[in-house]
This record gives C-alpha cells, structure tokens and sequence, in this order.
C-alpha cells in the first residue's frame, strides 16, 4: 500500500514507525519546513532515500503520488481541511487526534467518506494498549457487572518552553486547550468502558497559571452516559510545578512555580531581583534563638513587596516535624527540606530532586563542586527524610537527576549532556533519564 505523511513535527516519528512495522510503501512526506522532513527521516536512516519524494504542498502531493493512505500529523487545527481534501481524492486517512476542532467539521469527515466509500481513522492508539485491552474483554465478558460510575484523572505537565516550541499550542483554534489536546485519548477510554452514548455534560474549564495561552490549562466535568452510568473528568497541564530555593531563580534556564527562601543575611543582594518575577514566594520565619531571628530573618517589607506567603521553620532538629498545624514544614539543616515538604503534601506520583545535594545553593550548569562541610549533614537529613517519606508517603517516587553528594539515598539517573561532560561515571552502570522518563527534557 503506498503511504504518505503529511506533518513531520514532534508526533510524526510514531507514524512512520508504523509504516515500517506494517511495510508500508513510504512515497511521500510533506511538510512546510523542509529541514523537518529530513530530520524525521534521518531517524529511521532514510534521509538518502529518494524514492520518498518531499513535498511542502500537500494538495500537490495528492495529485503527483496518489496515494492509498495519509497520515495526517499536523497542528490540530489543519486537521479537518487536509482531510476532506484527502478525501476527495479518494484517499483512506489516518488523523491524529483530534480528528476536528469543530463538531460540524468532524461530522462532514465522517459524512463525505460514507459517501466516497473512503476509510477514516482518528488516532486514539491507547485502545490497543494491553492493559487496556484486557480490561475491554473482561468489561464485554461481564467480568465487572452493572458499571455505576467512572473517572479518569490526567494530571499532565505543560510548562512555557512547551507552548513556545510551537506557536499554535495554546490556541483555540490550532490547539482547543488541554481537554482537546492533552485529555483526549482518557476521555476517549472512558467513553469506550463507561458506555460511549452521553446524555448529559457540565463542567468548568478555566486558566489558571498560564497566563499566556488562550485556552483553558484545567478542565472539569461530569457526565451523564444513556446507560445509567456517571463518569468524571479532570484535565489539566499544571502538573509537575518547579519548586526552587535561595538562588536558582536567578539561573536563566529555571522558570519556577513555586519559591522558598529562609536566610537573608547571605543572599540579600539576591531579594533586590525577586520581585521581577512572578512566580509564588514563601519566605520563612525561623524559629531560632533571637539572635537567630535577627541574622537570619527576612525583612517584613521585602515579604510585603513581594506578596509572599510565611512558613515557619525549625532548623537542626533530629526530628521531622508531622504537625503540620505548628510547625508547617521541616528544617534538618536546608531549606531544600521545607520545599520538599511542600511537595509531599500536594501528593505527586514522583519528585525530581535537580541541583539541591552539595552545597546551600545547589549545582547546575556540569557542576561537581561539593560544599564538603554540608553535605554529611545533608545525607544524613535525606536519609531522615527518605525513612519519613516511606512511612507516610509510600506511593510517592523520589529521583536524584545527576546526584552529586546525594548518590544511592534515592533513584539515581542521569542526563546523556552530563555523563558525555562526564567520563568518569560509568554510563553502563547508570539508568538515562530519557529512557526513564521520557516526557521530561534535560534542559
């Protein structure tokens, strides 16, 4: 079967993978910048195959190749356009999701290709996965009786180096926000078990923290299926916040969420530029002698300025505090520890400890220098926290990204920019980041 692809961006590697598994004839690719055609290509060692004919005109490579079935990989907003004029070339189609941006759109999709006698394919992939497929045919077998109710929850993390890749992300109309994008394929699951026909929708989209998009980064619903069942819906791309202390902020690859800082006397100079930014500020109060107090206290109108929120702290004790009425986040010597606290309790999947295990403020950029006076008290308050995080946050994962001092107290991985500057490290004895965690980049 000759196959084309038109859009060669970020999710069009999966499409040509699948055209080599199911030995596709590959006559085209299309695309407005030519640079990303070959650089998809060169992935699978094809950029010197010029029987794969390059296009940056779709409709030209429609009438020139003819092919049998397209792949469309575009911005979502191109969807429903490439389509039809797929389809009336009598073109089978496979559309990535979503299939439109429009009801009215999708529905002429599926009317013109009944007419035409055409195949059309949304991409909604998760279906095949095997868990899922499992839990389909014990569904269709009965296994599971009278559904009553259903939820997904798609806790995704969306930040602004995501949305400036791409000028259409976050658009209404080449992208419709996270439900469209981002939640699709979960609302598509829980259509497919819960019963498919809906009855009744009502819900609440809103922006919360990306003040730069048009579209809504959370989204909230409840529906009503014909069968009796309920089902609810959590959307968002809020997900995974960067928390930073003392200094980072300043570095200017880190775009924080959420700021701690406790010790003025060290970092004052620093305070002057905090209020250039916008993310949220905790600024603590350290419960310490008075003379503590007075070195190390951060001035009421710096808090003012800044519109930052107090905590409270206590310092080098040999315990961790679970109060958390009195005493809202630990000390243990770092106030790393009070932002990890302040993690914990928003109960995520996994925290990524980056840059906070060998000196006050931190490592980035390839450095290995270690503050060798900190850092036996710093292992030895992570192993404080590690025991604390076992007994009350059992479901939550800790990883150390290119650990320094901090090695073998948590999942260790490194990045493959910081073991090629790097050597020394064994890299087979290492897990990579990337292979790990592949919705995480290493900048």
């Amino acid at each position: 079967m000759n196959y084309a692809l038109i859009g060669c961006g970020r999710i069009a590697v999966n499409h040509i993978k699948a055209a080599i598994n199911n030995n596709l004839h590959i006559v085209a690719v299309c695309d407005v910048k030519p640079e990303a055609m070959e650089n998809l290509l060169a992935q699978y060692h094809l950029e010197k195959n010029m029987s794969i004919q390059r296009y940056t005109d779709y409709k030209k490579m429609l009438e020139e190749k003819k092919p049998q079935l397209v792949a469309i990989a575009t911005e979502s907003g191109l969807h429903a356009q490439i389509a039809l004029d797929c389809i009336d070339q009598d073109v089978n189609v496979i559309i990535e999701k979503p299939m439109a941006m429009r009801m009215v759109d999708a529905e002429e999709i599926i009317q013109r290709s009944k007419a035409r006698n055409v195949k059309v394919c949304a991409c909604h992939q998760n279906r095949f996965n095997n868990a899922v497929q499992e839990t389909r045919s014990a569904l269709e077998t009965g296994r599971f009786g009278k559904l009553s109710h259903g939820s997904i929850h798609v806790r995704w993390n969306r930040n602004r180096n995501y949305y400036t890749q791409a000028p259409w992300r976050g658009t209404w109309a080449q992208d419709g926000g996270c439900l469209m994008n981002q939640c699709i394929h979960g609302i598509d699951l829980l259509r497919w078990m819960m019963g498919d026909e809906i009855e009744e929708v009502y819900g609440v989209t809103k922006r919360q923290f990306h003040e730069y998009l048009e579209c809504e980064d959370v989204g909230m619903a409840v529906v009503k299926f014909k069968n009796g069942a309920i089902g609810t819906i959590e959307g968002t791309t809020e997900g995974l916040p960067h928390i930073g202390v003392n200094t980072t902020f300043l570095h200017p690859k880190i775009k924080l969420d959420y700021y701690f800082a406790r010790d003025y006397s060290e970092r004052s100079a620093c305070y002057d530029e905090l209020k250039n930014y916008d993310f949220v500020k905790f600024l603590g109060i350290v419960e310490w002698s008075n003379e503590g107090r007075e070195i190390y206290q951060i001035p009421e109108s710096i808090i003012e300025e800044n519109h930052a929120r107090r905590f409270i702290t206590q310092p080098q004790k040999e315990f961790i505090h679970w109060d958390t009425e009195h005493y809202p986040v630990m000390g243990l010597g770092s106030i790393i520890f009070g932002a990890l606290h302040f993690a914990l309790f928003t109960m995520p999947k996994q925290i990524f400890l980056v840059g906070c295990d060998c000196s006050a403020d931190g490592h980035f950029d390839g450095s290995t220098t270690i503050d060798h006076s900190s850092v036996p008290l710093f292992v030895d308050s992570w192993n404080w926290v590690k025991t604390f995080i076992k007994r009350y946050y059992p479901k939550i994962e800790v990883i150390s990204i290119n650990p320094i001092g901090l090695n073998g107290v948590f999942r260790d991985v490194y990045t493959e920019n910081y073991l090629n500057a790097h050597p020394e490290i064994a890299r087979s004895e290492c897990e990579i980041l990337s292979d790990c965690y592949p919705y995480l980049k290493e900048d």
